[in-house]
């Protein structure tokens, strides 16, 4: 089973929804005839996405079901015309069908999420958990290009190229590819693209996921959905987080993060962090989620999390 192709009505409701005004069939031309532009117009593409739809994970407390589907109509329904928040195989997959239907070339792959990232331990270079995490890999004038809008506050900010190479980032100082075997791989000659970044130059790369060039199909992903959403162990079942990226004021770059996290809101622009606001209640999150982040939920929506282990009490 492959992503959906969106006829242009669809595109032109997500290009409203993230608000980029360029015309379809300009994206298109440059697609074919001008890989500069091609490459320039994905830059846009993928910031302006992080801008306007958040990632998290609401739909997994504040609903009736619980659940999360990866069926390509239910996700542009969730995530266009409803304007909801998603998680990686949601909002990348979304992303996906955009740029097939622009008659871009890619294909999406499943990587690996270190392992310090999800238990908060100190972080191991390349210690990583099983699959659960999705991207994209972007083919422009033969340049294979990594691509990715879900991965919340750590996101790479901009299309970079399957080189081992660093790259400035205003919203994380630097971030970079790194090509090499894993502790516990089994042959040392198998080797991975992992993505790191770091704040400061004092301070260590820290790995946040590894990938291969391998293609993964929407059959992959809906093994890897159910258990990100359904394993009582994973974090994504525990507790509530929604998070989008925050442009410069000229809308030229990404220069830091809006994210709601247990019982705060913070703001990171540049590398300084503020809390912006504390919640206490039910209440408060609820109307954060609408202040900060569009997320404005129905009142059957705010009801489906009482009992869980994430409710505010």
């Amino acid at each position: 089973m492959v992503f959906d192709i969106l006829n242009d009505h669809q595109i032109a409701q997500y290009l409203r929804r993230i608000g980029l005004s360029t015309p379809i069939e300009a994206l298109r031309s440059a697609v074919e005839s001008n890989p500069e532009e091609s490459l320039r117009n994905l830059r846009i593409l993928q910031q302006r996405h992080m801008a306007a739809i958040p990632f998290g994970n609401t739909g997994l407390h504040y609903s009736q079901h619980r659940t999360i589907s990866l069926d390509p109509a239910v996700v542009f329904k969730k995530l266009v015309l409803d304007e909801r928040d998603g998680y990686c195989m949601e909002s990348t997959g979304l992303l996906n069908m955009v740029l097939r239907s622009l008659g871009y070339k890619l294909y999406a792959t499943g990587a690996r999420v270190s392992r310090h990232l999800d238990s908060g331990a100190k972080p191991d270079p390349r210690e990583f958990l099983g699959f659960g995490h999705m991207v994209l890999i972007v083919t422009i004038d033969a340049v294979k290009y990594l691509v990715d809008v879900g991965f919340g506050a750590g996101n790479p900010t901009h299309p970079l190229p399957l080189e081992e190479s660093t790259w400035k980032s205003l919203a994380h100082g630097e971030v970079r590819l790194v090509k090499d075997s894993l502790p516990h791989s089994s042959d040392k000659s198998n080797r991975f693209w992992i993505f790191e970044k770091r704040y400061t130059p004092d301070d260590i790369w820290r790995a946040n996921y590894c990938f291969a060039e391998e293609e993964f199909f929407l059959e992959d992903f809906n093994v890897m959905n159910f258990n990100v959403s359904r394993n009582p162990a994973s974090w994504f079942t525990q507790y509530i987080v929604c998070s989008k990226m925050l442009l410069t004021e000229d809308q030229s770059d990404i220069e830091g993060q809006l994210t709601l996290a247990k019982t705060q809101v913070k703001r990171r622009i540049r590398g300084r962090t503020e809390v912006v606001q504390v919640l206490k209640s039910e209440e408060e999150r609820v109307d954060a989620l609408a202040r900060w982040f569009g997320i404005r939920l129905q009142d059957e929506e705010i009801r489906g999390i009482r009992g869980l282990c994430s409710e505010l009490i």
